[in-house]
């Protein structure tokens, strides 16, 4: 199930990069797949969160990949719109997974927009 995980479109960009790759997999490697072999006991209760985001008002960054599958760029998309004080960073050649595809890039923009924040 596990190999299967790592297989899905989702993780295809972060999957063609050794480093990446590798992170990933030993990540999953480690996990012990409790979500994959048991249905979630939580029954939501309360409408979606997406109702309330305008309710957030912390600075919030959003960071996508320019290779993001197209569900979670919209995701993305709505939690600016919604945030009062949410950015957006793009960051090219990268799919789902940022912090793992560049990880450098992907501290930069943090470190930045911590920086911003703090200001």
């Amino acid at each position: 199930v596990k190999s299967q995980f790592l297989k899905q479109p989702l993780l295809r960009e972060t999957m063609k990069k050794p480093a990446a790759s590798a992170l990933l997999e030993a990540g999953m490697q480690r996990y012990s797949g409790f979500h994959f072999l048991y249905k979630d006991p939580h029954v939501m209760k309360e409408p979606s969160c997406i109702y309330k985001l305008n309710r957030i008002t912390a600075p919030i960054l959003v960071v996508v990949g320019d290779r993001e599958v197209t569900d979670y760029r919209m995701i993305a998309e709505k939690i600016v719109e919604k945030c009062p004080n949410a950015r957006m960073r793009f960051m090219s050649q990268v799919g789902h997974l940022p912090c793992f595809e560049d990880i450098e890039t992907t501290k930069q923009i943090i470190l930045d927009f911590l920086t911003q924040a703090k200001g």
